[in-house]
């Protein structure tokens, strides 16, 4: 059977020897782990491997983000380096760097000139031995790192998110010796990943019974753990689908000719749309009678000065400016010489295509006696003696038709508004492009000819 499937074990070739995954060989940590002498440590709050590989914090500091910082208790603030409680330190009362004056003491953050009931003198500070780690039962009796004042006796105090284990302060959601609670260690092959021990796989791989598997194409366990695909099955995208037969790939529901059928063109996933047909698995242009695929397009090669007499730069060529493919060859264009610019009024409201063209000759007639408006097609692409060099009419410059329609509009007599050049803009090369689309309702400008 052709499974196409890949599976990876859990035992590894590490080296020489077989090793559990964990061993980490170079890339197989999970994300957001790294390599440290064989182990996989999480370089942002490893305070063993902070930042990088072997860099230790040194004690009362944890890692945060891949840096070691001073970790002070709630209340305390960093003053010069050292934990500080700003409401009672007679040197950073308040804040850091305030001193009180002579025979002042610091009371909640503010000097005074005697302690309040339940704070005692300390070295000129008011202090509640109670509960400061920095006078603890007694003035000067300062808690290890870690440790918290309760009651005047020092004991353990994890921050926000760690957990007491036996003296230590650790995460359950992400610690492998005590995942979930304390004591709850996973096994070799394991890492703790939101308090739950579980096998690590690669991307695209999950665990089935300690073997990480792709369960898109392992036919014995076909889209979840432990489902298998029937004998002449194969397991494609977590189906089990028929074994096909050389040509066919298995698609849902069917093997299908992917190199020939329009809806599976290629690859299960990959239709052909619109005249398009599928052949050799690549969708391809169905041309009428009369018209070449050229890049994909149906192009009349007799008459297309981009592809005169077959595709450009296959059986063709791309008329120079100034010539058009008459009858497949590229033949010189007579040019037209511009006589100027005649204003007229568009109402497509009223106004069918005819009635507008026939405005803009009225117009060139008027202006220039025995000129005519130029059409869209020669303002794109004939040779006009004279013409400047964009739009300098002032107004929004249309062209008679064909090839002239814009936006579809309901309100419009012909059903659409009208292609035209923007004042100032330089003289379209193509068409639609280069041309505002929108033309409605306005007074207009036109290019006379003769």
């Amino acid at each position: 059977m052709a499974t196409g499937y890949r599976t990876v074990l859990l035992a590894l070739v590490c080296g020489a020897a077989l090793f559990p995954i964990g061993c980490a060989s170079g890339g197989d940590c999970a994300e957001g782990l790294r390599e440290c002498l064989g182990a996989c440590v999480d370089t942002d709050r490893d305070p063993g491997n902070c930042g990088t590989c072997g860099n230790a914090c040194p004690g009362g500091h944890v890692c945060e983000d891949g840096a070691c910082v001073l970790e002070c208790q709630e209340g305390h603030e960093v003053c010069s380096g050292t934990c500080t409680d700003t409401t009672s330190d007679f040197h950073n009362c308040g804040e850091c760097g305030y001193s009180c004056g002579p025979g002042e003491l610091c009371v909640e953050g503010g000097c005074a000139a005697a302690c309040p009931d339940g704070y005692s003198d300390c070295f000129g500070s008011c202090r509640n031995l109670s509960s400061d780690p920095y006078n603890c039962g007694t003035c000067g009796n300062t808690c290890a790192p870690g440790l918290a004042c309760d009651g005047g006796t020092c004991v353990l105090e994890c921050r926000t998110g760690f957990t007491d284990c036996s003296g230590s302060c650790v995460d359950l959601e992400r610690n492998e010796e005590h995942c979930g609670a304390c004591d709850s260690p996973c096994g070799g092959a394991e890492i703790c990943d939101g308090g739950t021990c579980t096998v690590s796989c690669p991307a695209g791989f999950t665990a089935c019974t300690w073997v990480c598997r792709d369960l898109d194409r392992d036919p014995e366990n076909c889209g979840e753990c432990g489902l298998p695909c029937l004998a002449g099955e194969v397991c494609s995208g977590g189906e089990c689908l028929p074994e096909c037969p050389g040509g066919f790939a298995a698609c849902p529901g069917a093997c299908r000719d992917v190199l020939r059928d329009r809806d599976y063109c290629g690859a299960c996933e990959d239709a052909c749309v619109g005249g398009v047909i599928c052949e050799g698995g690549y969708c391809v242009p169905t041309c009428d009678p009369g018209l070449v695929e050229c890049d994909g397009v149906c192009t009349d090669t007799q008459s297309d000065p981009d592809n005169c007499g077959g595709c450009a730069g296959v059986t063709g060529v791309e008329c120079p400016m100034g010539e058009a493919c008459v009858a497949g060859t590229c033949e010189a264009i007579a040019c037209l010489v511009y006589q100027g610019y005649a204003t007229w009024t568009q109402n497509t409201n009223s106004q069918s295509d005819a009635d507008q063209d026939s405005a803009m000759q009225a117009a060139c007639s008027t202006a220039y006696p025995g000129s005519r408006a130029a059409t869209t097609d020669e303002v794109a692409f004939a040779c006009i003696s004279g013409l400047p060099a964009n739009n300098d009419s002032g107004y929004w410059l249309m062209a008679l038709c064909p090839n002239c329609e814009g936006s579809a509009s309901s309100s419009a007599v012909s059903g659409h508004c009208r292609l035209c050049v923007t004042p100032s803009d330089p003289w379209p090369t193509a068409i639609p492009t280069g041309w505002h689309d929108y033309c409605c309702t306005n007074t207009r400008s036109c290019i006379c000819v003769n």
